[in-house]
């Protein structure tokens, strides 16, 4: 509507018709009735069809796939590492057994060291006699 149109008497009376809206408005609000934001209503659920069974299915094979791959690389990985640790023992086990036995031969001259000086220590003593 134009405004240039409008007499005084109309006027007033949309003031006042826009007034009493707006009343009734904040009236509501107070009360709770009338909230500024709508609140959206769940869906109602639908019921399962050929396809939503089948994409369910789809699903749950892909997750057991992944599942599967994942223990084999588990798996894989346990097995290449007790190889691996397995071929390193075997590539240590002579030089371990070098080592120990150079231990053993140090023993030895160190006991027959200690022995041979006892003796001379002996023969030192009925020497001095």
């Amino acid at each position: 509507m134009d405004d240039e149109d409008i007499t005084p008497e109309e006027e007033q009376e949309r003031a006042e018709k826009e007034s009493g809206i707006q009343f009734r408005i904040m009236q509501l609000q107070m009360e709770g009735r009338l909230q500024k934001t709508i609140k959206a209503l769940p869906e109602p659920p639908l019921a399962k069809v050929h396809r939503d069974y089948l994409l369910e299915h789809l699903a749950f094979a892909a997750k057991r796939h992944v599942k599967r791959l994942e223990y084999r690389n588990r798996v894989t990985r346990q097995l290449s590492k007790a190889v691996t640790q397995y071929w390193y023992r075997i590539s240590q086990e002579e030089p371990k057994k070098q080592r120990a036995e150079e231990r053993r031969l140090k023993k030895l001259a160190k006991a027959t060291a200690t022995l041979v000086k006892q003796k001379w220590n002996m023969v030192e003593k009925v020497s001095e006699r």
